[in-house]
């Protein structure tokens, strides 16, 4: 247990069918506001906005399924303060906890926040497309035929010369 407090990686396990918190780690309670405990409550009563974002349902099919679920790039919004609002984005893997018997009542939610990544990488493909997409600049235009003419002028200043084929 404590590894998993001390990980950069946020992590909780919510069990049976009302997603009720058993843990979850210093990087989870970061992400979803210091000021929270959601140990020993139901999903929605600890978190009552993501409802509708869908978790609910992916703990359900890790549950009844016993197979792991992973998402890259998950867009989770947040109220980690009452009335602020935040957008993540988060990969994250649900894992089956197995039980002795054979169940998998419980769900290990694994992952990191990867919001800084993913808005530089959308803004670097705004760029990349503003560039593509931009008349091009004359000067810039003009500057890059001047680059080239050096390697031009010498095929312009040596006409090729037809020369009559031998004994004409």
């Amino acid at each position: 247990e404590a590894t998993f407090q001390q990980s950069p990686s946020f992590f909780a396990i919510l069990r049976g069918p009302e997603n009720v918190f058993e843990a979850a780690n210093a990087a989870y309670l970061q992400i979803v506001g210091l000021g929270r405990d959601p140990i020993g409550k139901p999903l929605f009563e600890a978190l009552p906005e993501t409802r509708g974002q869908g978790f609910d349902a992916y703990l359900a099919q890790v549950r009844e399924t016993g197979e792991a679920l992973v998402f890259r790039e998950l867009p989770v919004r947040l109220e980690p303060t009452p009335g602020n609002f935040e957008e993540h984005f988060i990969d994250i893997t649900y894992l089956p906890l197995l039980e002795g018997d054979g169940t998998h009542p419980a769900v290990i939610a694994h992952g990191s926040v990867v919001t800084d990544h993913v808005i530089a990488r959308r803004r670097v493909e705004e760029l990349l497309i503003q560039r593509e997409t931009a008349p091009a600049d004359p000067a810039t235009a003009n500057a890059k035929l001047h680059q080239h003419r050096p390697a031009l002028e010498p095929a312009n200043l040596h006409p090729h010369r037809q020369t009559e084929p031998p004994g004409a």
